[in-house]
């Protein structure tokens, strides 16, 4: 989980650094800090729904590809290894 918490913020950092002068633009024009925290905060919730998406499908896969390499054992919890992987 300490992890996961650093990689968003990296993403969150880099997605605020890279849009600094868009934001800089907006509150010289007169825009609330909520709507900025709202802007920002839409496009990391998208790149962490993608990302679990993606993520999800290929621990699928990966399931599927490990179970097909053990010899006549069969995964009894097959709904919690994609969140394993």
């Amino acid at each position: 989980m300490l992890l996961a918490g650093i990689g968003l913020y990296g993403v969150l950092n880099y997605s605020v650094v890279h849009r600094e002068r868009e934001i800089g633009i907006r509150i010289a024009i007169g825009a609330q800090v909520a709507d900025i925290a709202g802007g920002v905060t839409h496009n990391v919730f998208l790149m962490v729904c993608v990302g679990s998406l993606v993520g999800f499908a290929l621990g699928m896969i990966l399931v599927h590809y490990v179970e097909t390499l053990l010899y006549e054992v069969k995964l009894q919890i097959r709904s919690c290894w994609p969140f394993l992987c």
